[in-house]
């Protein structure tokens, strides 16, 4: 028949064995989710990918068209100026846009809006 209370390292074998079980059952959980994290990344990846594809193709023909057209009233080299400048321009306003979203879903520690 058991004793009850345990004996002293009875239960202190018991408290061990449960606090390396907590343990492995939360690296277990950490590597399960930083594989799920890895794959939904990658995921992510290869849609950006699928779709970034058909986009840079469209946006190379609306340049080329852009460049024919300023062709007939510019020198070509002043076309391809003046469409680099545009892309530039454009660039410059996309990452401007992208940063603000980005502080604005990821603020710095101890700041509260």
């Amino acid at each position: 028949m058991d004793q009850y209370p345990p004996p002293l390292t009875e239960a202190l074998d018991r408290v061990v064995d449960a606090a390396q079980e907590v343990a492995s059952d939360h690296l277990r959980l950490a590597r399960l989710e930083a594989k799920l994290t890895l794959v939904r990344g990658v995921e992510a990846v290869g849609m950006l990918a699928i779709a970034a594809t058909p986009c840079l193709i469209g946006w190379s023909a609306l340049m080329l068209a852009l460049h024919l057209t300023l062709g007939y009233r510019l020198a070509p080299t002043w076309s391809l100026a003046c469409i680099g400048v545009l892309n530039l321009l454009l660039a410059t306003w996309i990452t401007r846009q992208a940063m603000r979203h980005v502080a604005r879903e990821n603020p710095p520690r101890g700041v509260t809006s």
